[in-house]
């Protein structure tokens, strides 16, 4: 993964020039593109309480009566 990776460590820490559809060049940093993580890692990165769901809004007391029709986001 590091050998994949590491032409993005440069483009982060250095930044990359990169042209909006509309023609403004901007620098941009590309840190983080995607989070894969276990229950505990999304706990911690999305700021959310231990027994929350960190990726819907089922509230805690809730969490095991799942409803099958209510339309989702993205």
């Amino acid at each position: 993964m590091a050998q994949i990776f590491s032409p993005l460590r440069h483009a982060g820490e250095a930044g990359v020039l990169m042209t909006t559809g509309d023609g403004i060049t901007y620098r941009i940093h590309p840190l983080l593109a995607c989070f894969t993580g276990d229950y505990l890692e999304q706990v911690l990165t999305t700021a959310t309480f231990t027994g929350e769901c960190p990726i819907c809004p089922i509230p805690h007391d809730q969490l095991g009566a799942y409803v099958y029709n209510v339309p989702r986001g993205l």
